[in-house]
């Protein structure tokens, strides 16, 4: 990939005369580059590769001389009303982020006040609460801008854009939810009432609304977005993806048998079929499980997810590594093993499942007499 990128910086796949189309025009440009850079700072992250992030600052800086308040407009030069194009606020941020490149912060500025002037992603959840009201209500491009205002605010301190984006929950989890905890975007997010047949949510939609729960719980700690994400994935993320683990269905249905269509047929938008699109997105929500499965905090270790699992950490300086034995969900008994190097006080928070109707915990073979309530953290503090 990074052999590919041009004299200019261009890492994209358009010609030259095609490059940064409008609306109308189908432009997906700026949308090609926000995900070349996602996925080459991850992988910058992961190894350390210099050359990653030295295409990442390429692209980066081709952008900044494109776009800008005296140049090409952004939201102009992309879909449903700008929100394709304002999307790369969130490789944009973790660029300035690991390089604190100043040019980098001021272009995302740049992007936010675009992206509030078309599509109105700020000005409008502030006024009316509802994500009916952003853009052209299209779930995936609205909801991969606002994963970008919680890493923003995460590298600058935005507390607007923060603010804004736990609006946008609020008016999903309010408004526009599934039983299940998917959000109901077939693939716009509508006034009428949540459908339960034919195409219910796309699963590219599913994937960015387990991004930002993810964000909004990293950014604040609110067990009510561990919660939703723990409902989610367990009733109706992982009915997306084929038993062979490469298709998706393109719209997950809530009734019914899924027919995703013949591995060749990538193409076909019938009633539940899978695309290239959902294909390659699906699997990052798959790749992020673990990410939420466990977190830490300033001494608390948070466990979101019961898988037979591992993890390892590092609490106060002490090497910390937890073990889970279970069956969940199809059983509700849960084993967790806490090894300490030498002992460490620090609090274990335990989400209690949001459908949960009933709970308990022991320490050590003795019940722990907790505040157990559904969809909160139970919370065990001691010297471990």
């Amino acid at each position: 990939l990074m052999d590919c990128q041009m004299k200019d910086g261009y890492l994209g796949t358009y010609v030259e005369k095609d490059r940064w189309k409008s609306e109308f025009e189908h432009g997906w440009d700026v949308w090609v580059h926000k995900y070349v850079l996602i996925g080459l700072l991850s992988y910058y992250r992961t190894t350390g590769d210099a050359r990653a992030l030295q295409t990442c600052r390429r692209v980066g800086d081709m952008l900044i001389e494109t776009f800008g308040d005296d140049k090409r407009d952004i939201a102009g030069s992309g879909t449903h009303t700008g929100m394709s194009s304002t999307s790369v606020l969130e490789p944009m941020s973790l660029l300035y982020q690991y390089t604190g490149a100043e040019d980098y912060r001021r272009f995302c500025e740049y992007v936010i006040r675009r992206a509030d002037a078309g599509p109105k992603l700020m000005t409008n959840i502030e006024r009316t609460r509802s994500v009916t009201d952003v853009g052209n209500a299209k779930g995936y491009e609205m909801l991969s801008t606002y994963v970008g205002l919680v890493e923003h605010w995460r590298g600058t301190g935005f507390n607007r854009g923060l603010d804004a984006v736990k609006l946008v929950w609020e008016s999903i989890a309010k408004d526009h939810l599934f039983i299940t905890g998917a959000p109901a975007s077939n693939p716009h997010f509508r006034r009428e009432p949540i459908p339960t047949s034919s195409k219910c949510v796309e699963t590219c939609d599913q994937v960015t609304w387990i991004q930002l729960n993810w964000q909004l719980l990293r950014a604040t700690g609110d067990s009510r977005y561990g919660a939703m994400l723990h409902r989610h994935i367990y009733n109706h993320m992982l009915a997306a993806q084929h038993p062979d683990g490469i298709r998706w269905c393109y719209y997950n249905h809530m009734e019914g048998t899924h027919y995703p269509p013949p591995e060749n047929d990538w193409w076909n938008f019938g009633y539940s079929s899978a695309m290239h699109c959902c294909g390659s997105n699906g699997p990052r929500a798959i790749a992020l499980i673990p990410a939420f499965a466990y977190m830490t905090g300033k001494d608390k270790l948070a466990i979101n997810l019961y898988e037979p699992s591992t993890f390892r950490a590092s609490i106060k300086g002490i090497p910390v590594v937890v073990r889970q034995q279970t069956n969940y969900p199809w059983d509700g008994h849960i084993d967790i093993e806490v090894n300490v190097e030498q002992p460490v006080e620090f609090d274990l928070q335990l989400l209690i499942p949001s459908f949960a109707q009933s709970a308990s915990i022991h320490v050590s073979g003795s019940k722990q007499n907790l505040p157990i309530e559904a969809g909160k953290y139970a919370t065990i503090h001691r010297r471990w």
